[in-house]
């Protein structure tokens, strides 16, 4: 009999699923305590997400199936995905930010836009028009059409003081509406992405045999450290650790962890290090 379920989640069930408070769903996911740091950058989140806007595969998660429940939930734990999760909920709390929005932008719309703003489409002025309009959007909060999320302000953006500039970008939106079709498609790619599938392989066997398949599985790709890898295989034993350099290093750790939405299984903030 397999201990192993495959299931699929969209970005949007993965970044709920860290939510014990979310009604949806069927699973809570903790962190177990020997997983690593989260050390991804916002380069490799962008990386990430434009495979996913692409529709590459990005690899499937593996979580440890618990024998307890929160809220009605059964409880998982994350044992290879960290980065990719942590990537994928940065990039839902601020799309905008990590989308690869040069692309959805196209020269087509630059060069139109570097007509307005600087009379030509030479291509610094291009770079520059780029520039802008990825700061803008940077910027944004907002993921769909409202008072700070329409043409007239990415045009104000764009032209900054320069009257002359806004009008001329005005016109090019009322005459083509290449921009209205600019944030269509921002909005249009941003909804398809968040729909985007990962495969999720939910083992259920015992639960020694876990630190054991997270060796396994990282001796295949990027290398761990041995102390991380060691750290694997005393998640289930009982060990007293003494050095408080290292109980403070190990409680920051988890500390940066929970800020970025994830609870670690097992670990209590009062007595961290006590």
């Amino acid at each position: 009999m397999s201990n192993n379920e495959p299931v699929v989640w969209s970005l949007a069930d993965i970044v709920q699923s860290l939510d014990e408070n979310n009604s949806s769903g069927r699973y809570f996911v903790q962190i177990p305590k020997f997983q690593r740091s989260i050390v991804w950058t916002d380069s490799q989140i962008k990386k990430l997400v434009d495979s996913i806007y692409k529709g590459y595969p990005i690899g499937s998660l593996l979580a440890y199936q618990t024998d307890k429940s929160r809220e009605g939930k059964l409880v998982l734990q994350l044992v290879d995905g960290l980065q990719r999760v942590t990537a994928i909920s940065r990039y839902l709390a601020a799309p905008l930010k990590y989308a690869p929005i040069d692309e959805i932008v196209g020269r087509e719309f630059l060069e139109s836009a570097s007509q307005c703003v600087f009379g030509n489409s030479e291509e610094q002025n291009l770079v520059a028009v780029s520039q802008k309009v990825r700061n803008w959007f940077n910027e944004l909060t907002e993921t769909e059409y409202g008072p700070h999320f329409n043409f007239n302000k990415l045009a104000s953006h764009m032209a900054g003081d320069d009257d002359h500039a806004l009008s001329a970008l005005q016109a090019l939106n009322a005459d083509t509406s290449a921009g209205d079709e600019l944030l269509g498609r921002v909005l249009k790619d941003l909804s398809k992405a968040k729909e985007y599938k990962v495969p999720i392989n939910i083992y259920s066997g015992p639960i020694e045999n876990v630190p054991t398949i997270f060796e396994r599985i990282n001796s295949q790709g990027a290398q761990l450290s041995k102390f991380e890898i060691l750290a694997a295989s005393w998640s289930y034993t009982s060990v007293e650790v003494k050095n408080e350099s290292v109980i403070k290093a190990i409680a920051d750790k988890y500390r940066v962890m929970i800020a970025n939405g994830y609870e670690i299984e097992g670990f209590d903030e009062d007595s961290a290090e006590t």
